[in-house]
């Protein structure tokens, strides 16, 4: 499986189903199931962005806080089932605008059927699309199942 590591909080604004659309500097031909990582570092200018305020809320309103956000770990699950260059077309309303770089000539990635682990699964991450190790894979699908059994 595909996984993209993303900074915190907007990792955990996906795995939450918040952020439905994750922007990029660069497209990928690749269309499928795609693990969510949360990077190592938090990000460190998140508070200074003028969107933090809807940042926080959005996470207050799923019971989360910034502190909460784990790093490190793939924590969730999603189809990627679209990536276009961002135009006036395409640009999203909000919230989604305020937490993605929505400049033109920039990409677009479509996330459909979001599924957060309810555990987070340490995983070290890498830049750009990544494949995951199989022995973390195979644990990946187990905690799927798990989760799908015992919602």
């Amino acid at each position: 499986m595909k996984a993209l590591t993303i900074c915190q909080p907007w990792a955990t604004l996906i795995a939450i189903g918040v952020k439905t659309i994750e922007t990029r500097s660069w497209s990928s031909s690749y269309r499928g199931p795609i693990a969510i990582h949360a990077a190592k570092r938090f990000s460190d200018d998140f508070r200074s962005l003028p969107v933090a305020y809807q940042i926080i809320k959005a996470l207050r309103d799923h019971d989360r806080r910034p502190a909460d956000c784990p790093t490190g770990a793939i924590i969730a699950v999603a189809d990627l089932v679209g990536v276009e260059v961002i135009s006036q077309d395409n640009y999203p309303g909000p919230p989604e605008r305020e937490f993605g770089d929505f400049r033109a000539g920039r990409f677009a990635w479509t996330l459909r059927h979001i599924v957060e682990l309810t555990v987070p699964l340490p995983c070290r991450g890498f830049h750009r699309l990544w494949n995951i190790p199989g022995e973390v894979a195979d644990e990946l699908r187990n905690r799927l199942e798990i989760d799908q059994r015992h919602p």
